[in-house]
Order: C-alpha cells, then sequence, then structure tokens
C-alpha cells in the first residue's frame, strides 16, 4: 500500500520500469559504456530527488503537526495482526471515547519484525489530567504506551516518517 501510494505520488513506477530496462540493455551489451553511465546518473539522480523530496514532506509535515496542542505520545499496538482498515477502526473508536472535543495524529507502521502493524499517536483535546490518565485503560486491542507529549522530544516529526501512512481524526 505504502509502494503504491508512493508510486502514485512521485511516479517511482517510471524509475523502476527505466531501470529494469536498462539493466537489460546492459546485460545484453546493447548500451555502450558512456550510455550506461549517464543512464546510471539519470536513475541516481532521479532516486536523489524523490528522497529529497519525501524527506522535505515529512519535515513539513512534523512543522504542521507542532503547531497543535497535545496532550499525549502514545504507541498502541494490537494483540493479532490486523489490516489497516481494522487498525484505523480500532484507533478512530479509542479517539472518540475521550469525547467530541478529542483529535488525534495517527501514523501507522508496519514493524520489521514480524511485519505486524501498530501506530504512534499524538492525542489532543483531552480534558483534564483524568483523560490522559485513563488513555492506557480505554485501548482494548493490544498493549498501549502512553507519556504525556513533550515539544522538545520531537514526537510530531517521529510520527511523520511514514507521512502517506498518516491520518488526522477528530
Amino acid at each position: 500500500r505504502r509502494r503504491a501510494h508512493l508510486d502514485e505520488v512521485f511516479g517511482s513506477t517510471r524509475v523502476r520500469r527505466r531501470s529494469k530496462d536498462l539493466n537489460s540493455s546492459m546485460r545484453c551489451g546493447t548500451a555502450n559504456t558512456t550510455a550506461r553511465a549517464s543512464c546510471r546518473t539519470l536513475i541516481d539522480t532521479t532516486a536523489a530527488r524523490q528522497a529529497e523530496e519525501r524527506n522535505r514532506w515529512k519535515k513539513e509535515l512534523g512543522d504542521f503537526l507542532s503547531k497543535y496542542r497535545w496532550s499525549l505520545y502514545c504507541t498502541p499496538t494490537f494483540k493479532y495482526p490486523v489490516t489497516f482498515e481494522q487498525a484505523h477502526g480500532d484507533v478512530t473508536a479509542w479517539v472518540g471515547k475521550f469525547g467530541s472535543q478529542a483529535y488525534a495524529y495517527v501514523g501507522y507502521e508496519v514493524g520489521p519484525a514480524g511485519g505486524r502493524t501498530h501506530c504512534h499517536v499524538l492525542l489532543g483535546g483531552l480534558v483534564g489530567g483524568i483523560a490522559a490518565a485513563k488513555a492506557g485503560r480505554l485501548w482494548r486491542s493490544g498493549d498501549i504506551k502512553t507519556e504525556r507529549y513533550d515539544p522538545r522530544l520531537g514526537a510530531c516529526w517521529y510520527v511523520a516518517k511514514f507521512p502517506e501512512d498518516g491520518e488526522l481524526i477528530g
């Protein structure tokens, strides 16, 4: 899903296709040495430009999120493997338990060990300390780590590390 979105935004499909064509022509020996070097430069430049764009996108999203008044930074996990839609439903229901004034930014991530989905959540609009204290008890889908939001720790930019898989709720 993330790859499809990146392909849509950055046109990576064209780069991979062009790269594949160039690699096959180099294996067959049909491209001369100068052409191969210039083709590699084109591909490297395109990949570097795409990486630069993605990093700019992450930074701008982090800057945008830093304008909100967040109360908690949470990392909810799931007892069982879930789809993105299931994770979204569980997190949306959880944020809804804090009342209509609550809002959140959720960054969904598939972990490297076991490929299981988990989230990074910035939660705001909480009324009083009671809501913050009960955040962990309200999460019923697995384990959750909650901590008071501290803007000096950079959570806004951390949750933005996969901007194509994030959303505002509330």
